[in-house]
């Protein structure tokens, strides 16, 4: 049997973008062959620190661990690693490398070219876009100068500095309308908004899309005809160790949402909280259904039960393991709950 290729599979990261790029890393981990790829998760916290993480009974990591051995990539090694001892009298391990770098990671230093650029400096092959196309690329306002200049055709734009302050009309006159923005170095959906729409969202939101005003558990707010209730959203029992949540309270919302005499709910990342069983004349209910994160069908359907809402919609279920919708389904037959079963994943083709 040839010799598997050791893969180190970087997940995590600094950006906002953290927590989906733990998701994609485990995407990615489950489509690569055990018998020809052996994985070395490498996670990376908030705060920018290698840490090797292990494969409990084969799964990965549902998050980056907070302690255990720091890692690195020796320069000009060939992919050797360096793993530090947790203690300073401890010795280092520099017995493992890997072939690869696999780096599965969202946003500022990720996919900017900073990652890209220490794997040069190590000498150790990696997957994806090399040093200057991820730069290039990431940088929206550097990406579309350098296809302009190339002849290609691109969408207009304009791009402002911190402190700027352009006055809407002239935008509007520039671009036509509407109008839309977005952090020129952060991912795909962070941060983007329509000009002239107000965001709402938690703390830990608005310290990346600083525009936003905070809703906070309890709160409740009035726009134009709707009226926004932001309801606690978190963890009770599961987390990626002992002591620690997924979500911790406070941190997120899920949200009621009246308008017109009717109240929909959408329940955000959480267990079957005491919060969401007391919530009362629910017309609809976005239910999350996932594991490991929030719960699975049969405590959502107790849940669902608790409160009543007349007609239910689960949403956010391809979790690990995947969900039985049909469990969710039958535990509410005969509730007088509406189960409505929607296609939120395209299928494979």
């Amino acid at each position: 049997m040839a010799e598997r290729l050791r893969v180190a599979l970087l997940f995590g990261g600094r950006s906002a973008e953290h927590d989906v790029s733990v998701i994609s890393a485990g995407n990615v981990f489950r489509a690569l062959d055990p018998a020809r790829y052996d994985t070395v998760p490498i996670g990376i916290t908030r705060s920018g620190v290698w840490r090797l993480s292990s494969l409990n009974d084969g799964a990965f990591p549902a998050a980056v661990p907070e302690s255990g051995p720091r890692v690195a990539l020796v320069p000009g090694g060939g992919g050797e690693l360096a793993i530090l001892s947790e203690t300073d009298a401890g010795a280092h391990d520099l017995s493992r490398s890997v072939d690869v770098v696999f780096p599965v990671l969202h946003g500022p230093f990720g996919e900017d070219g900073t990652v890209q650029g220490a794997a040069e400096i190590a000498g150790v092959p990696y997957v994806g876009s090399g040093v200057l196309g991820s730069a290039a690329a990431m940088d929206k306002d550097v990406a579309k100068r350098l296809m302009r200049d190339g002849g290609l055709p691109i969408a207009r734009f304009l791009c402002f500095s911190r402190g700027d302050a352009p006055a809407f009309a002239a935008v509007a006159a520039e671009l036509g309308r509407p109008v839309f923005v977005k952090p020129a170095r952060l991912g795909s959906s962070v941060g983007i908004s329509k000009a002239g729409t107000e965001i709402w969202a938690p703390s830990a939101v608005q310290k990346f899309v600083t525009t936003a005003t905070v809703i906070s558990n309890g709160d409740t707010k009035k726009w134009d005809k709707w009226s926004i209730e932001a309801i606690p959203m978190y963890n009770m029992t599961r987390g990626p160790k002992a002591g620690t949540y997924f979500h911790d309270k406070g941190r997120g919302n899920g949200y009621v949402l009246a308008y017109g005499g009717k109240r929909f709910y959408i329940s955000g990342d959480t267990e079957g909280i005491p919060e969401m069983k007391a919530l009362k004349n629910i017309d609809v209910a976005f239910v999350c259904i996932n594991l490991p994160y929030t719960m699975p069908a049969d405590e959502a359907a107790d849940a669902v039960k608790a409160f009543h809402p007349k007609i239910v919609i689960p949403y956010h279920y391809r979790g690990d393991p995947p969900t039985d919708l049909n469990v969710f389904k039958q535990k509410l037959e005969g509730s007088g709950i509406e189960v409505r079963l929607l296609e939120w994943y395209p299928k494979a083709t």
